[in-house]
């Protein structure tokens, strides 16, 4: 074997190498970055303009439901949002009545002690002293 062929044969075996080198270079470290990059470059592009609903193809079946793009989500939410907004407002009428309510309530009863009390003294003065003689009794049952 001269010299000529065996630098053929070293070139060769460098070459396979080299050429192995970058084969599994790209399977082990280029191509899981460029997956990754591909996959989130689609979910961006989803969730940004929207997508169909995925399909399984043989058997006809939704795997997921479409996805609205963000300006129909961003409609929704500023409609979900406004509706919180008047159901807070209404929330404070119906708590500014109640609160009138029970103060309404409070005051009855508290009169009604009151008139009750005042019943009692009334009467308890009228035990007290009874009537004389000519006078009308009054009638408190």
């Amino acid at each position: 074997m001269s010299a000529a062929d065996a630098e053929r044969a070293i070139g060769l075996v460098i070459g396979v190498l080299a050429i192995l080198g970058v084969i599994v270079t790209w399977y082990r470290w280029v191509k899981p970055r460029w997956r990754r990059l591909v996959s989130r470059t689609t979910v961006a592009l989803d969730s940004i303009v929207g997508r169909d609903p995925i399909v399984d193809e043989i058997t006809g079946h939704e795997l997921a439901p479409a996805l609205p793009g963000i300006g129909q989500r961003m409609a929704t939410v500023e409609e979900a949002v406004k509706t919180l907004a008047d159901q807070h407002g209404r929330i404070d009428d119906i708590d500014r009545r109640v609160r009138a309510l029970e103060s309404a309530s409070i005051e009855r009863t508290v009169t009604r002690m009151e008139s009750v009390q005042h019943l009692a003294t009334v009467d308890r003065a009228l035990q007290a002293h009874p009537p004389l003689e000519g006078d009308e009794q009054p009638d408190l049952d």
